[in-house]
């Protein structure tokens, strides 16, 4: 559900930015809420694991993609919805 409102929605900074404090957190200690220090930055993180990262996806990198691919999409369609946009 969350990735189907990231295709339409731009969410705002603070609220991604929310979203990915949880993912931190439950990697680190298993609870969205409590916090504990970090072995492993999260951009180490977010590399694929042929680069020794954790293959996670940023959710604000996750909302810019998907929006931009919507707009490729419109763009480059010629589909009725497209036309219709």
């Amino acid at each position: 559900m969350l990735l189907y409102s990231f295709h339409i929605y731009s969410w705002p900074v603070s609220l991604l930015k929310e979203i990915t404090k949880s993912i931190r957190n439950f990697i680190w200690s298993g609870n969205i809420t409590q916090s504990k220090i970090c072995m492993v930055a999260w951009r180490v993180m977010c590399k694929p694991k042929a680069e020794g990262g954790f293959t996670i996806k940023d959710p604000r990198l996750v909302n810019t993609d998907a929006l931009l691919q919507l707009c490729w999409k419109m763009g480059t369609s010629d589909e009725q919805w497209a036309h219709i946009c």
